[in-house]
């Protein structure tokens, strides 16, 4: 598994417009149309001067690393390997056999406001009371406890994207 910084080595267009892409052989740059192969090698750039190596061009890569059907990204120049920082999740998630899940339905929501107050109003629960009555009956929000901060979670460098499925 590869992934590049959603840049081309030309005149730093994005190549990439939307959320996610899918690229059949080839990645083109919208803009002045460079080319490169899925491994990132610069195939094709067009008007480049005579002595020009395409070979010094490479898309840039980023750090990839997979765990159990997630696909981590760190931006790092030198990061420390996922492995070392998930500590004891992958026996925590073990059972759950997160590779074998597949999206049975996804909602997309347009909120017009700023995404800082919808990843606040997550991750507190003080609404929930007034406005969750039924799982607050069943769940005290300011008890809840669900593991220490561990290095490899969202406060660290490695962000997660669940893996494709065919």
């Amino acid at each position: 598994m590869r992934a590049f910084f959603n840049v081309c080595r030309h005149r730093g267009t994005r190549i990439c417009a939307l959320d996610k892409g899918h690229f059949t052989g080839r990645i083109q740059c919208p803009y002045h149309g460079w080319t490169y192969g899925l491994d990132g090698r610069l195939m094709g750039a067009p008007h480049a001067h005579e002595g020009f190596r395409h070979e010094d061009y490479p898309l840039n890569p980023v750090h990839v690393d997979v765990w159990d059907g997630h696909i981590f990204i760190n931006l790092s120049a030198d990061p420390a390997p996922l492995a070392g920082q998930l500590e004891d999740l992958p026996r925590k998630f073990r059972h759950w056999q997160m590779a074998e899940l597949r999206t049975f339905r996804s909602v997309k929501y347009e909120v017009k406001a700023n995404w800082k107050l919808i990843v606040t109003n997550y991750n507190e629960c003080l609404h929930c009371p007034i406005l969750h009555p039924a799982l607050s009956a069943i769940s005290d929000y300011l008890r809840a406890r669900t593991t220490r901060r561990i290095a490899g979670t969202s406060a660290a460098p490695w962000n997660f994207r669940a893996a494709p499925r065919p």
